[in-house]
């Protein structure tokens, strides 16, 4: 099976030295165009490139940067594009230069964003938790654990190729953290892993994880490579077995996470395929010794000092609508965020935080505005407090959460067993609906409307 996907891949890309296109959002009317090549070697080369406003006439250029890591099987390539028109239509190719030959790739299309202020109605698109489909995550086969809820039934449409779909209906799509899942590439080489018997399932564990991520790439790159898709960090971004420690009960073998090659930790996947504006190398350690999932944490009050100085740094008589994204849920039946309420509340109702939206939770859940662990009484209908949502139903490998034995108070729908996306439009500076879509027909399985008066924010509301 993997030497067959292996294959698959690599037919995939012979076309092209380029492949996995995927656009992001950039400040001031700019977009950022990442793409990979084949190897790791780090040709002497440059990444460019070509755009413009006709597909028969790329004339302006941009060259960027390169970069990889020791186990991946590719390089990354990313070039900004700056000073575009607002909402307005762009074709670009890209190529490698070696030597003065640059391959170029086939041309693509992008649509820039709108200016701050524009009153237009917009529609975006957001998940959380997808993993790869296909033999190597999701699909009608599944580990035997796996209820028959939580898989494909035959025929079904994924999210992933929901998204391909329907991705000329949105500005941008955003995925709330944890891509591809390869670090759990244990349980899909051997069945929900216990102990790792000798080192060779731990190094076919390791070339399969970068298997994984090339093939979550190769799907992806269907809608990003035109629809620009905008990434958050989740848990499965960090550590290959995610910093536990395998010992075979019979030799005493210990695999430690020492062990763990380079690039399938530290986010470091995370850090070379995605190119978003604020993605960084993250805050030197203040010690030497630490547990490796605390490695990548930052200093004192850094996260909190970061985030007022963004919420505080908008006009909101140009941005009215903030929404603030997150990985672990703090409120709804499964809480995962001991102490964010307590640190995170607090910013959110200062700033007048419209929604705060979550993944992490492998279904979906509709909650009320909420704060310091109280509902708003005035519910959707301008509240002071921000509005919740939890949804982490795009698939992966293990399907999705069973239904949990009770339900928490703030809790307004929860639906299990059903995979999908969410889909979010901001009608205009005081009304904004948001709609959970089946991923398999399209069918609105859940839909409310926010109307928020943004009196606070001046008469021009």
């Amino acid at each position: 099976m993997i030497k067959e996907a292996l294959m698959s891949f690599i037919a995939a890309t012979a076309a092209t030295s380029t492949y996995q296109h995927r656009i992001a959002i950039a400040r001031d009317i700019g977009m950022n165009i990442a793409f990979n090549t084949l190897g790791n070697a780090m040709l002497e080369g440059s990444p460019k490139v070509f755009y413009g406003l006709s597909p028969d006439s790329l004339i302006a250029q941009a060259n960027g940067t390169s970069s990889s890591y020791a186990t991946a099987r590719s390089t990354t390539h990313k070039v900004p594009l700056r000073n575009l028109e607002p909402d307005t239509q762009y074709y670009y190719q890209s190529c490698l230069d070696v030597d003065g030959t640059c391959k170029r790739s086939p041309t693509y299309s992008f649509r820039t964003t709108v200016s701050p202020g524009d009153n237009r109605e917009l529609k975006f698109a957001a998940l959380g938790d997808m993993g790869v489909m296909g033999p190597l995550g999701l699909s009608t086969d599944a580990p035997k654990s796996v209820e028959d809820f939580a898989r494909l039934d035959e025929g079904e449409r994924s999210t992933m190729k929901a998204l391909i779909d329907n991705q000329h209906k949105y500005l941008f799509i955003y995925q709330n953290g944890d891509f591809a899942h390869a670090d759990d590439v244990g349980r899909i080489v051997s069945g929900y892993l216990n102990s790792i018997l000798d080192v060779s399932l731990f190094q076919q564990m390791s070339e399969t994880y970068e298997l994984i991520l090339e093939t979550f790439f190769n799907q992806t790159s269907q809608f990003s490579k035109g629809t620009p898709y905008m990434a958050g960090i989740g848990n499965h971004e960090q550590l290959l077995t995610k910093g536990n420690t395998y010992t075979d009960p019979e030799t005493n073998h210990t695999i430690m996470v020492d062990n763990i090659p380079q690039g399938q930790r530290k986010f470091t996947f995370f850090k070379d395929k995605f190119y978003m504006n604020d993605i960084k190398n993250g805050v030197p350690p203040p010690g030497t010794s630490r547990d490796p999932e605390q490695e990548d944490l930052g200093e004192p009050n850094e996260q909190l000092e970061w985030l007022e100085g963004e919420l505080g740094n908008f006009n909101r008589g140009v941005t009215p609508w903030i929404i603030v994204c997150g990985h672990r849920p703090w409120y709804g039946t499964y809480r995962g965020c001991p102490g964010c309420m307590e640190v995170f509340d607090p910013l959110f109702v200062k700033y007048g935080v419209e929604l705060v939206y979550h993944g992490h939770i492998h279904f979906y859940e509709r909650l009320a505005p909420m704060v310091n662990d109280n509902v708003d009484p005035k519910e959707l209908g301008n509240p002071k407090a921000p509005w919740y949502i939890v949804s982490g139903a795009a698939g992966h490998y293990d399907g999705l959460d069973a239904m949990a034995d009770s339900i928490s108070d703030e809790s307004r729908r929860l639906i299990q067993g059903a995979f999908g996306y969410d889909e979010f439009t901001i009608h205009n500076r005081i009304h904004m609906t948001h709609a959970f879509i089946a991923s398999k027909n399209d069918t609105v399985l859940d839909q409310q409307t926010l109307y928020k008066a943004h009196d606070e924010f001046g008469s021009e509301f």
